[in-house]
């Protein structure tokens, strides 16, 4: 017997197939999406904190607070080339805070 094509029956077969895998690799796409926006944010605010630490053991204070979304001027010689303060959703702003009883406290805020 010799057939040319696919019978409609294996046709659909086939697309449920192919359906039931897309079904169940979309949730865990999306979940590998999450983690890797989460492990992002979390390598650029590493970074900034090794930019701080860099300027403030070159300077012996920490930079001057930016506004948010902009890399203080301070901290670009530090950071990775072509490094931005927002990642998709996620806007960072460095600020430095004085306490009254002596050091510099730094904080990092992510808006």
């Amino acid at each position: 017997m010799n057939r040319r094509g696919f019978t409609l029956v294996e046709l659909m077969v086939a697309m449920l197939i192919v359906g039931i895998l897309a079904t169940l690799s979309v949730p865990s796409i999306s979940a590998m999406v999450r983690r890797a926006d989460a492990a992002r944010v979390v390598a650029d605010v590493h970074a900034i904190r090794i930019a701080a630490h860099d300027y403030y053991a070159a300077n012996g204070t920490y930079p001057a607070s930016g506004s948010a979304g902009t890399v203080p001027g301070t901290l670009a010689p530090s950071l990775p080339r072509g490094f931005s303060f927002r990642y998709k959703t996620v806007t960072y702003r460095w600020r430095r805070f004085g306490l009254p009883s002596g050091p510099t406290s730094i904080t990092f805020v992510i808006e």
